[in-house]
């Protein structure tokens, strides 16, 4: 019996341990030059993977001859499974579209890696006990650690820009309200040193429902400063994401906080209610006094100028684009090389959608598609979305036999077209198929319909802390879907899967 809990106790300290690293995980420079080099996975999986195999080591220690040993068990060999028929059916799958495309099957499997560690640790989370305070503080660990490395790095002029990862931000926040002088919102807007904006803007506005509802059950100034230092990042890090997902939290949670019937152990009298969510609408009011200068608007700025010159582009040349068409229409046989030489002379595909467009991309083995996208209206021309879509919808039409769809065509594959899909569900149902989607996503949806249907349905779990999970979790997930680089980031789904797993067990005891 005591080795049994001196071995739950290195579980519980394991499991800490490896979600306390994660924002250190996502550092950008881990990812790129020597560093990303040094051997066949980047360092952060490697560091992870040992963390992993031990923490499931130590768990089937503990668990052994239970269900939940079995449970996991049971779900590892699916796994194996999956990946051994995903890599061995993925590995020539669309060879007519992807003429020169070298299949690694290194980098599959690191992808797979980044699907199954968030659902091992949703596992593991769900059946360790954890004390509520260690909660706290490693809630507040990770606030401080992402939010105060994006405000830091800002003020110091030294952060990597959201949008441009090659670039570091040329001015700080107190250039925002610079009319004259004013960068450009890609100088300005900054991320810290981390991978992706949009996997770290879900995280925060993951943790940020949390945090507030630690603040408001006891409300002290170190808290009031990480929350302000949260506030201040989202405008930072300059996405819809974080900024909108922020204000939603620090409007929603306190509202719920202050008019709710809560249980009897946390009502409050009127007047320290008051007193606690007064420093949350002064920071509202800040930011929306901020948000007008911040890089966020002039992103939207910039966005409506390319509007406008692509307007204008198209205008111009929607003559030659109905006589090409034409042409195409009365030559089926000749459309292929007629759209390739229209785009060699009149329209450069890489140049103007670098961002989106791999550059193994196979442009001449479709140029009828970009063809087709220069006949759109302006603002879809720029919508990098649309454009992945439209890439992606291309590879979808090949997706003809059942096994393609059960499996997948391989995240190395999608690469090979674009740099990745910013949507979240419906990218990892192109990349690992419906069986991928039943194994790594869907326990987090069936999780977040069993914690919803737990919250809602019954009254005595009307808690402040039970409806900040459930809204973090709904923020989280609904910005995965809008913004993608969230479901398959380790960092952002450990992170999710660890308070989704600590939240079940509210439920439980």
């Amino acid at each position: 019996m005591l080795e049994k809990l001196s071995m739950k106790k290195v579980l519980q300290r394991l499991l800490i341990c490896y979600i306390l690293i994660q924002p250190f995980m996502e550092i950008i420079y881990f990812y790129q030059g020597t560093l990303a080099n040094i051997g066949p996975f980047t360092i952060p999986t490697l560091v992870r993977l040992v963390l992993v195999i031990a923490l499931l080591l130590i768990f089937f220690l503990v668990h052994k001859f239970s269900k939940p040993s079995y449970h996991l068990a049971i779900y590892g060999f699916v796994v194996l499974i999956y990946l051994v028929a995903h890599l061995w059916l993925t590995k020539n799958a669309l060879s007519s579209l992807t003429d020169g495309f070298t299949y690694s099957v290194t980098q599959e499997i690191s992808y797979v890696l980044r699907v199954v560690f968030p659902t091992l640790i949703l596992f593991i989370s769900a059946d360790t006990s954890l004390e509520k305070s260690t909660l706290e503080r490693i809630t507040w660990w990770l606030a401080t650690a992402i939010s105060g490395t994006i405000v830091v790095s800002n003020l110091a002029v030294f952060a990597i820009a959201s949008y441009d990862k090659a670039t570091m931000i040329s001015a700080n926040i107190f250039s925002w309200f610079d009319v004259v002088n004013r960068p450009g919102f890609m100088q300005l807007a900054s991320d810290g040193f981390f991978l992706f904006a949009n996997s770290i803007s879900a995280i925060m506005i993951l943790l940020l429902p949390i945090a507030l509802h630690y603040y408001l059950r006891q409300s002290s100034w170190y808290k009031l400063i990480i929350l302000i230092v949260m506030a201040l990042s989202a405008l930072m890090i300059g996405t819809r994401t974080a900024i909108f997902g922020s204000l939603a939290a620090f409007i929603v949670i306190p509202a719920f906080y202050f008019f709710a019937d809560v249980p009897a152990e946390e009502s409050l009298q009127w007047h320290v209610k008051v007193k606690k969510v007064i420093p949350l609408a002064a920071i509202i009011l800040v930011l929306g006094l901020i948000y007008p200068f911040s890089p966020s608007t002039g992103r939207v700025s910039a966005n409506d100028q390319v509007n406008i010159a692509t307007a204008d582009r198209s205008k111009a040349s929607s003559k030659q684009l109905l006589q090409l068409r034409e042409e195409m229409q009365q030559q089926p046989k000749q459309a292929k090389r007629l759209a390739q030489n229209y785009l060699d002379t009149h329209f450069d595909v890489r140049g103007t959608y670098g961002n989106v467009v791999s550059a193994t991309n196979p442009i001449d083995k479709y140029p009828e598609l970009w063809i087709d996208v220069l006949t759109w209206n302006a603002p879809d021309q720029v919508n990098f979305r649309k454009i992945e879509k439209a890439n992606v919808d291309l590879l979808k039409q090949q997706i003809v036999p059942p096994v393609r769809l059960l499996l997948g065509i391989s995240f190395v594959r999608i690469n090979f077209f674009i740099f990745n899909y910013e949507r979240d569900f419906i990218n990892q149902f192109y990349t690992l198929g419906l069986l991928g989607i039943v194994l790594f996503i869907l326990p987090f949806v069936l999780l977040c319909l069993y914690l919803a249907g737990k919250f809602c349905f019954k009254k005595q779990n009307w808690t402040v802390e039970n409806f900040a999970y459930f809204f973090s979790f709904a923020l989280f997930f609904g910005a995965a879907y809008l913004t993608g680089n969230v479901l398959d980031s380790i960092t952002a789904g450990s992170l999710v899967a660890f308070f989704m797993g600590q939240n079940y067990r509210n439920y439980r005891v």
